[in-house]
């Protein structure tokens, strides 16, 4: 080695440090790094389990409800590609069909993801999209607290405490459509700018539609429930925030991006409110709430629980899939510490604003009575809402979101206060650790069930373009046959279908043998079911191979004159043209199960 060789190596590390530092200092690399560090997270922490398999495995259980919006990213391409109205969904619930201006289709999502599925199907787009929810989720919130404290530090910490909160996550199991909320600290990040006067009001008028065009095609429940936050926002602003010369037109231009949004997506409204359909009628919605207990206690979609919080949450009368308002000792320490600690100013005002809008918001998700560990306490804000027409259809429970967005925001203005004090971010890294989801493959994996019948195509072999088809499993939580009708091009069409409503109104007739269907004899028995297929126009019948006894013997006993088909382990009646309605004499007798109703048709038809 030379002498004039050493200082050239002794100068590298000095080049790729100085390298290094001018790539970190850009802003692109600052803004965007955040997004990668949630995204990493995201998929080795609960995504692993889908990420090699993403066309075979699914993110978050196997409940059938997940299927809604995988048929929909098939639906609303197909029907735009072929000029037929999207909203007007014929091939479900047919003779009818459905309007799916009130069932949970996420235009948005469908529209945008549409190449993926395109080329690798709806699994994957919903494996995509549902691993991308969190990460952002959180980096928005990120970008809405750099902007509120110039701290990237805290910043970072704010984002994953809402990308990662135990709302997002819990929804993040089945409900795609309610976990994907990273448009809402988007709206936040512009009525801020626009506050502060960086940001025109004609780009804050056309950004804020945008927003909220965006954030109606992927849940207009959401969008509704947005909306009343954001009024609470803003009369929460006027009364401690002190600054009319500000807010007034702020609120001016909000409510005109609003009705340009309103204007954007009328045909949905018309849709809606202009025709004969209605909201769905949502008979448990009620029972969809934030017990108190939740905020301390967390359900098993977190990783770290306290002995004895899996009896406490057993109480809770939602599923894990919207107990979502858990927020642990360490928030709510740095809560407290925030609204009587903090400076006198800007700051102190805002985070008082933004702790009673997380209260206010978590008395709405109290629901209208009011629980704590399962007893009673009293009658709830919501009560004052419940009744109003389409608004109180939401899912109480889901309004938690808000608390913890705005207390992630509180956070990142307690850690942002001038001089640095180490203990802070110890104790918001304590929250971050009593947020961290269940890490557990097992618990956010589920296959994609699909039967060879449908992979294989046999299907082709015995259902033609435009038959009426009545798919088993039907009534379990484990029926994915939406999904099986979107992928095979939608060929068939189906009588009844899982789009959020047990059952439709029209329905209301023969709504004895939907309830049927879930076990227990039809009103008319087996020669009524018999005379319920027939009045659908029913071609064919598919028995999937994890259908249960009592629909095969259900149908066995209807149909004792129809042929039944084994193909790659299904089950298929081809029901020849003019079967006579009557039902022919010495079938096998039809002895009914335990009556399941989780068809709550009298709630719905009035019964």
């Amino acid at each position: 080695m030379t002498e004039t060789e050493l200082p050239e190596r002794t100068q590298m590390p000095e080049r790729s440090r100085d390298m290094w530092a001018a790539i970190t200092s850009r802003p692109w690399v600052q803004t965007l790094a955040p997004l990668v560090l949630y995204t990493v997270f995201a998929v080795v922490w609960i995504g692993r389990g889908v990420f090699l398999h993403p066309t075979t495995r699914v993110l978050g259980d196997a409940d059938r409800d997940k299927t809604i919006l995988m048929w929909s990213f098939l639906w609303w391409p197909h029907a735009i590609a072929r000029g037929h109205d999207p909203f007007v969904a014929n091939v479900v619930w047919a003779p009818h069909g459905v309007d799916l201006s009130w069932v949970t289709s996420s235009p948005t999502l469908a529209l945008v993801l549409s190449p993926l599925t395109e080329t690798f199907g709806a699994v994957f787009s919903y494996n995509f999209a549902a691993l991308a929810a969190p990460p952002l989720a959180a980096w928005t919130t990120f970008l809405l607290a750099r902007r509120l404290t110039k701290n990237y530090p805290a910043s970072l910490v704010a984002g994953f405490l809402f990308g990662f909160s135990p709302y997002v996550i819990s929804q993040s199991v089945s409900h795609l459509n309610l976990s994907f909320v990273c448009l809402l600290p988007v709206a936040g990040l512009l009525a801020v700018r626009f506050f502060e006067g960086s940001l025109s009001r004609g780009r804050y008028i056309a950004l804020l539609a945008l927003v909220l065009v965006l954030q109606f095609g992927i849940s207009t429940e959401v969008f509704a429930t947005f909306a009343l936050v954001s009024v609470v926002l803003f009369l929460l602003a006027a009364l401690l925030l002190d600054a009319p010369a500000r807010l007034v037109p702020l609120a001016k231009y909000t409510v005109l991006a609003y009705a340009a949004a309103a204007v954007v997506v009328s045909p949905y409204l018309l849709h809606a409110f202009g025709g004969s359909s209605a909201p769905p009628v949502r008979p448990h919605a009620a029972r969809h709430i934030l017990d108190l207990a939740n905020i301390i206690n967390p359900t098993q979609t977190t990783w770290l629980r306290p002995s004895g919080a899996a009896a406490i949450t057993s109480r809770f009368t939602s599923g894990i899939d919207e107990i979502g308002g858990y927020l642990g000792i360490p928030l709510l320490v740095i809560l407290l510490l925030a609204v009587t600690t903090m400076r006198p100013g800007r700051a102190r005002r805002g985070v008082w604003m933004l702790a009673l809008a997380a209260l206010v918001a978590d008395a709405l998700a109290a629901g209208p009575v009011m629980k704590e560990n399962g007893h009673r306490l009293g009658k709830g804000l919501w009560s004052l809402f419940q009744h109003l027409p389409a608004l109180g259809e939401a899912i109480p429970v889901r309004f938690a979101m808000y608390a913890v967005l705005f207390i992630a925001l509180i956070v990142a203005l307690w850690l942002a206060e001038p001089g640095f004090r180490a203990w802070r971010f110890v104790l918001a890294g304590a929250a971050i650790v009593c947020f961290l989801p269940n890490p557990s493959s097992a618990f956010w994996t589920a296959h994609v069930r699909q039967p060879g019948f449908f992979k294989t195509a046999a299907y082709k072999k015995v259902i033609r373009p435009g038959d009426v088809a009545l798919v088993f499993p039907y009534t379990d939580r484990v029926s994915w046959s939406m999904l099986w009708q979107g992928e095979t091009g939608f060929r068939f069409r189906m009588i009844g279908g899982h789009i959020g409503q047990a059952i439709i109104p029209s329905e209301c007739k023969w709504a004895g043998d939907w309830e049927s269907l879930a076990g227990g004899a039809p009103p008319g028995g087996a020669a009524g079911f018999r005379r319920f297929l027939l009045a659908h126009h029913v071609n064919v019948i598919v028995e999937a191979p994890a259908t249960t006894s009592w629909p095969r013997q259900l149908i066995a006993a209807s149909l004792p004159d129809v042929r039944r088909l084994q193909i790659h382990g299904t089950t298929v009646y081809q029901l020849r043209p003019g079967l006579p309605r009557s039902l022919p004499p010495g079938g096998p007798h039809l002895v009914p199960g335990g009556y399941l109703n989780t068809v709550p048709g009298e709630a719905i038809c009035g019964r």
